[in-house]
């Protein structure tokens, strides 16, 4: 076999040895709007003072990723995992971190889908809680912490073009959450849980950190190229 070809060879052997590199997809997430004004990112259902206790200022139970420093959460799609993360805080000043872990479900049917009218519902990709992972919305500023669960008795977690509920022709993501506080439920019966959801716009769309590292064979292609090229020298020169 020529000098050529063994190189040829050894370089195809390298490279087939690799696998191609995936990432995860990651998206800005925003807070729904009414006519074009940021509503919500996350809502605590019922009254809009004082709730959930010890909130403060106007609609104290409407949270929002805008009002963080960073000004936006963190949606990422991960094959057939999602996860949510991020900084709501309301206008009183009171903030939570968020962190959302889902796993991907079957299209549940329309008794299970919320928003139908917005978008091609059968197009959306649907959630369930990923119970093997934390699901937290942890204070920032002195209110109870809550553990997170998905209200799929009403409506399952919603990825798509209009799934937010809310805004027709974007791209969003809702659910319905149950909140329960960390560390007062001891017993059915002293349960302190809250309802709510969670309503996004979601742009952007571009690889995160979820790269797949290619192989270590990789690295080593330019070493061996190099080591097959120093030998092709040696042969000429005793020639």
């Amino acid at each position: 076999m020529s000098f050529r070809k063994s190189l040829a060879a050894a370089a195809t052997a390298l490279i087939a040895g690799c696998s191609t590199a995936s990432a995860a997809t990651v998206y800005d997430a925003f807070s729904h709007t009414i006519s074009g004004v940021a509503e919500h990112s996350l809502w605590f259902s019922g009254s809009e003072s004082s709730n959930p206790p010890g909130a403060t200022g106007a609609k104290s139970n409407h949270f929002l990723f805008e009002n963080s420093v960073a000004g936006k959460g963190t949606f990422t799609v991960d094959g057939v995992l999602a996860s949510l993360t991020g900084i709501v805080q309301n206008a009183g000043g009171q903030a939570f971190s968020i962190l959302l872990n889902l796993v991907e479900t079957s299209n549940p049917g329309a008794g299970h889908q919320k928003g139908t009218g917005l978008g091609d519902a059968d197009s959306w990709t649907y959630y369930t809680l990923d119970s093997s992972k934390s699901n937290t919305l942890t204070s920032l500023s002195g209110l109870a912490s809550y553990d997170i669960t998905l209200d799929d008795a009403m409506y399952d977690a919603q990825f798509g073009i209009g799934a937010n509920d809310k805004n027709a022709g974007l791209l969003g993501f809702s659910s319905w959450v149950i909140l329960t506080e960390t560390g007062a439920c001891t017993s059915y019966s002293n349960c302190s849980s809250r309802t709510g959801d969670l309503n996004l716009l979601l742009t952007g769309g571009g690889g995160g950190s979820g790269t797949v590292p290619l192989p270590a064979s990789i690295v080593l292609l330019p070493a061996a190229l190099g080591m097959f090229g120093a030998v092709g020298i040696r042969r000429r020169r005793k020639s």
